[in-house]
């Protein structure tokens, strides 16, 4: 198992200012996203903040707060994840690999994340101090923490923060190349 790691060089802290203008949660991805999950926790939200669903055009929404975005440049991408309150990563569990550079882009760019708590992206967060978990494909637990952040915005930047940090400090290009380099090394040894 070698760890992912995002590029903390390119993906980093910006300004909060922009998120005071625009009141909007954020979630990326083009497929393999829980969207009906998602969509269904949002529409039970009493809240004029927007959910802006960025990455795949052909959703179907009728909720007007509910954006629809086709996939964006990565310059773009990193001013609406900058700008958002925080973002919401819906996965279902599979028994493979998928989420994390969508999960620790976000997390670089200190955002707090509410993501599904399935196997490919455990070992990577610790639930209440770098993300929120809830169990994947659970409406009322994934309201519910987004009302959580929604309701106490000091917790999401706390939470962001915590995130930033674990990706500078563990989850870096850096360390991810390191662990890379002494596995393929392990391997030459043992021949």
């Amino acid at each position: 198992y070698v760890p992912f790691g995002t590029d903390t060089d390119f993906f980093r802290c910006r300004s909060r200012e922009s998120s005071k203008l625009k009141r909007y949660i954020v979630c990326i991805g083009y497929n393999k996203r829980d969207w009906n999950t998602l969509i269904e926790a949002f529409k039970l939200i009493q809240s004029d903040v927007e959910l802006y669903m960025i990455g795949n055009a052909d959703i179907e929404c009728d909720d007007p707060r509910i954006k629809i975005m086709a996939k964006v440049n990565i310059v773009e991408l990193i001013g609406l994840i900058s700008g958002s309150l925080f973002g919401v990563l819906p996965l279902k569990s599979f028994n493979y690999s998928y989420g994390q550079m969508t999960l620790q882009q976000q997390m670089a760019l200190g955002k707090a994340v509410i993501v599904a708590d399935v196997p490919s992206i455990r070992e990577y967060v610790k639930n209440g101090i770098d993300a929120l978990l809830y169990e994947p494909e659970n409406v009322l637990l994934l309201k519910e923490d987004m009302e959580c952040l929604l309701e106490h915005p000091e917790r999401a930047e706390k939470i962001g923060e915590m995130a930033a940090r674990t990706i500078n400090e563990v989850y870096n290009e850096k360390n991810m190349a390191v662990e890379i380099y002494n596995y393929i090394s392990n391997i030459y040894a043992k021949e």
